[in-house]
C-alpha cells in the first residue's frame, strides 16, 4: 500500500523553502506541501534532522507524505517503551493541540513518518458535519452531527509524540479551568480503506507546569497539570462498501489506546 501511494521519486526538502532567517517553519512546510500536492503522483515532502517549531496547524493535503530523519529503534521494547528517537523534532505551542491535520471528507494517501513530536498531535481525521471549523478541536468533535467521509490510504508510521493535550476542562462551558480535555489524542487516523498505524510512541510527557482549578465550588491551587489524561492512539476505520453496494456513511470501528 505505501509502495502506490505516492511518487517517492519526487522529494521536496523543506530546508530549499526557507529563503530567509525570518521565513517561519509553518510557511517553508506549507510551501512544500503545495508543490508536492500539484505534483502528478504527488510526491514526499522531507524534513531534514532539525529543529522545527510550528505556531498553527499544518494542513496535509492528499497524495503527500511527510517523512522526517528516523532511527531505527521501536516504540516498544517488550513490556517496556523502546528507544524510538526520529531525528527531526517538530514542536508545538503549549496545550493547543496543533499539528499535522487533515479533515477533508475525501483525502487520500497521506502519510506522517519519522517525526519527533513535542505539543503537536497527528489529526488525520473524519470529515464532520459540524457547525465548527476543522481546526477548532473541541468544537468541531462535539458539535458534529453525521459524517461525511474518512477518506482513505492512509499511513502514521514511526511517530514519537509527547505532551500532547488541549487545555479546557469541558465541552459546556461551565468553567474557566485548564485542565486537559478527555478527548484530545496524541495519534488519530481515520480511513474508509487502507489504514496502517504502526510502530508510533505515545512518549511520557516531559512538560510540567501548575495550573488552579475549581471543583464543586474548591478552588485547589498548584496542581501539576496532568498532560497524558488522554487518549494516546484513536484509530477508527469505517466500510466503504455494505451489502455489496458503495455507501457514504462509513461504519465506525474503533481502536483507542489510552
Amino acid at each position: 500500500m505505501i509502495a502506490q501511494m505516492v511518487n517517492f521519486s519526487c522529494v521536496y526538502n523543506v530546508k530549499d523553502y526557507s529563503d530567509s532567517a525570518a521565513q517561519s517553519d509553518d510557511s517553508a512546510i506549507a510551501k512544500a506541501l503545495q508543490d508536492a500536492s500539484k505534483n502528478p503522483g504527488g510526491g514526499v515532502v522531507y524534513l531534514p534532522s532539525g529543529n522545527y517549531q510550528l505556531q498553527d496547524n499544518v494542513m496535509v493535503p492528499s497524495n503527500v507524505v511527510i517523512r522526517g530523519e528516523p532511527t531505527t529503534d521501536p516504540a516498544k521494547s517488550g513490556s517496556n517503551p523502546g528507544k524510538l528517537d526520529p531525528k527531526t523534532k517538530v514542536s508545538c505551542p503549549d496545550r493547543k493541540h496543533l499539528g499535522f491535520l487533515n479533515a477533508d471528507p475525501g483525502a487520500k494517501n497521506i502519510g506522517i513518518v519519522n517525526l519527533n513530536l513535542d505539543g503537536c498531535a497527528i489529526m488525520l481525521w473524519p470529515g464532520l458535519v459540524s457547525s465548527a471549523k476543522p481546526t477548532d478541536l473541541k468544537d468541531y468533535w462535539w458539535e458534529a452531527t453525521d459524517v461525511q467521509g474518512m477518506g482513505s490510504n492512509k499511513v502514521v508510521l514511526g511517530n514519537k509524540v509527547s505532551n500532547v493535550m488541549f487545555g479546557y476542562p469541558d465541552p459546556d462551558h461551565t468553567s474557566g479551568n485548564e485542565w486537559p480535555w478527555r478527548f484530545s489524542t496524541a495519534i488519530a487516523a481515520y480511513s474508509q480503506l487502507n489504514l496502517l498505524v504502526g510502530n508510533n510512541m505515545v512518549a511520557e510527557a516531559t512538560s510540567s507546569t501548575k495550573v488552579t482549578v475549581t471543583f464543586s465550588g474548591t478552588e485547589f491551587k498548584d496542581i501539576e497539570f496532568p498532560y497524558d489524561n488522554r487518549y494516546g492512539i484513536d484509530v477508527n476505520r469505517g466500510k466503504s462498501l455494505h451489502c455489496g453496494a458503495a455507501t457514504n456513511a462509513p461504519v465506525p470501528s474503533f481502536f483507542r489506546v489510552v
